[in-house]
C-alpha cells in the first residue's frame, strides 16, 4: 500500500512532462543501413569472424592485443539467435569532415542480456571500426532502470518524499500569493516562489547522489529518464515559498477604513 502511494504522488508529480516516443527518436539518429552495418559486426564477433572485424578496425586502434580483445568480447556473447535486439543508444558526431556513429545495443537470449557497442567513422571508402564493447547485463535495461521503491533505502524514501512536498509548498505559496493582496508587486513574490535553489539529485537506480549548489530549477523538484537510462530524481530548496509562507503578513496590504480617509 506504502508504494503504491508513493508511485501514484511521483506520478502526479511527473504530469507535466512531456512523453516522446524514445525508440522512434533513437531511430533519427542512424539509417537503416548504419545500423545494419553495426549488427553485422556483432554478428561477426558472435560467430567468431575476427577477420571480418580485424580488416575494418580503425588503423590507431591495431595492435598485438586487438585478437585476443576480440576473443574476450565473442566469449561473452550467448550461442544462438537473440530473442531481443533493441536499439538503446545513438550518437552521432560531426567535425569538419569526420563523421563518426556510436550505437548501443541490448541483446537478449532466453534469459540472458548483453549491451553491445559498436563506434564507427565514415570514411572516402567506407567505415571502419573506432570502438567496440561487449558488457553482461543481470537482465533488461529497462528492467534495472525501472523506477521501483523494490530494495529501496530509506534515502530513496526521502528523496521521493521531498520531491513530492517541495512542489507541492511551492504550489500553497502560489494560491495564497495570487489571492492576497500585497502592499507592493506581487510578480517579484510570484517568481521567488516558483524558483528553488541548488540540486540535489540521486540516481534512482545506483542511489548515487550529486549536489550543484549553485543552481535553479522550477517548483523545487524534478525527476528525468533519457531514454533507457535511469531515473534522476532532483530536488532544491523552496527558499522562496518558505519565505512567503513564513512572513505574507508582513507585506500584506493595509485596508483602508473610511476613518483613515478622513
Amino acid at each position: 500500500m506504502k508504494n503504491n502511494l508513493y508511485r501514484f504522488l511521483l506520478a502526479m508529480t511527473l504530469l507535466t512532462l512531456g512523453a516522446c516516443n524514445k525508440d522512434e527518436i533513437l531511430q533519427k539518429f542512424a539509417s537503416p543501413q548504419e545500423q545494419m552495418l553495426a549488427k553485422q559486426y556483432i554478428r561477426h564477433l558472435q560467430l567468431r569472424q575476427f577477420e571480418d572485424i580485424e580488416k575494418v578496425v580503425d588503423p590507431a586502434l591495431r595492435d598485438p592485443n586487438l585478437h585476443k580483445s576480440l576473443v574476450q568480447m565473442a566469449d561473452l556473447i550467448p550461442v544462438g539467435e537473440p530473442s531481443v535486439v533493441t536499439l538503446i543508444g545513438a550518437q552521432r558526431h560531426i567535425a569538419g569532415d569526420d563523421s563518426s556513429l556510436n550505437l548501443t545495443y541490448e541483446y537478449g537470449f532466453s534469459g540472458k542480456w548483453i549491451l553491445t557497442n559498436v563506434a564507427v567513422k565514415k570514411r572516402a571508402d567506407g567505415f571502419s571500426i573506432i570502438g567496440f564493447s561487449v558488457i553482461p547485463q543481470l537482465a533488461s535495461i529497462e528492467e534495472i532502470n525501472q523506477f521501483s521503491m523494490k530494495g529501496k533505502s530509506s534515502l530513496h524514501y526521502l528523496m521521493l518524499t521531498l520531491a513530492v512536498v517541495f512542489p507541492a509548498l511551492t504550489l500553497l505559496a502560489l494560491v495564497i500569493c495570487a489571492r492576497m493582496t500585497l502592499r507592493g508587486r506581487k510578480w517579484p513574490w510570484i517568481l521567488f516562489i516558483l524558483t528553488g535553489f541548488g540540486t540535489l539529485t540521486m540516481n534512482w537506480t545506483s542511489g548515487a547522489i550529486n549536489f550543484i549548489p549553485v543552481s535553479l530549477q522550477l517548483f523545487s523538484a524534478s525527476a528525468s529518464s533519457a531514454f533507457y537510462g535511469p531515473w534522476i530524481v532532483s530536488i532544491s530548496l523552496p527558499i522562496g515559498a518558505l519565505c512567503f509562507l513564513i512572513f505574507r503578513k508582513n507585506h500584506a496590504a493595509v485596508p483602508v477604513t473610511p476613518s483613515d480617509s478622513a
